[in-house]
């Protein structure tokens, strides 16, 4: 999630980091306390392998790594579209940091429309963009 390369629309190419049936949370420490302006993160959408894009996506920031604030929330509402796409999500934050969290709310099951109705779905993402 840190190594610089995103994700392709291969979900198979080693970037992306799948969760299946369930939440992504993600804590990344930088090593020390630092001014952060923007935390940004990329997802996949591919309904027809039953990935799906989060019903939301939450940063928040924290200094000893224990006591966290949000700083920022994005929702995207389940929908039928079976196009592949890359979906990046930015944060303005403009604050003093060590610790970010970003959580992503996987939609759980396949949706009734879907050819996979009741089975898990996934939610994939592939790199977290701190400047």
């Amino acid at each position: 999630l840190t190594n610089g390369y995103l994700g392709s629309f291969d979900f198979k190419d080693g970037q992306w980091l799948g969760y299946w049936g369930v939440d992504a949370e993600v804590i990344l420490d930088l090593g020390q306390e630092m001014k952060v302006e923007t935390i940004g993160a990329n997802f996949l959408q591919q309904q027809d392998v039953w990935i799906f894009l989060p019903q939301k996506v939450t940063v928040a920031i924290s200094k000893d790594g224990k006591e966290f604030q949000q700083t920022g929330s994005q929702d995207f509402p389940v929908k039928e579209d079976y196009e592949s796409l890359c979906k990046s999500v930015d944060f303005e934050v403009n604050a003093k940091m060590r610790y970010i969290k970003i959580e992503a709310v996987n939609v759980g099951k396949c949706p009734e429309w879907h050819i996979g109705a009741g089975d898990n779905a996934w939610v994939f993402f592939d790199e977290i963009i701190v400047k």
